[in-house]
């Protein structure tokens, strides 16, 4: 049986990204979906498994760009494709 994971975007370790990372223990052999993933802030654990990410990854500049304007409170608006 094939099991997917799927997590809107990996950019650090907090809450959710810790229920990912146990789920990836629980299934081992799981790909995980994603927009972006940042390799160097993810855990080791999650960085085991397969990674699918979409069209996002390969603009990661922009993205890191709206996630520093994000924790600076600034709005910013996400685009159609993670809608």
């Amino acid at each position: 049986m094939k099991i997917a994971l799927v997590h809107y975007w990996l950019v650090g370790m907090r809450g959710g990204e810790k229920v990912l990372e146990a789920l990836c223990r629980m299934f081992p052999n799981a790909d995980i979906f994603t927009h972006v993933c940042v390799p160097g802030a993810i855990s080791p654990t999650l960085r085991r498994s397969e990674e699918h990410t979409s069209e996002l990854q390969s603009r990661r500049n922009l993205v890191c760009r709206l996630l520093l304007e994000k924790k600076n409170n600034k709005p910013f608006i996400i685009p159609a494709s993670l809608n």
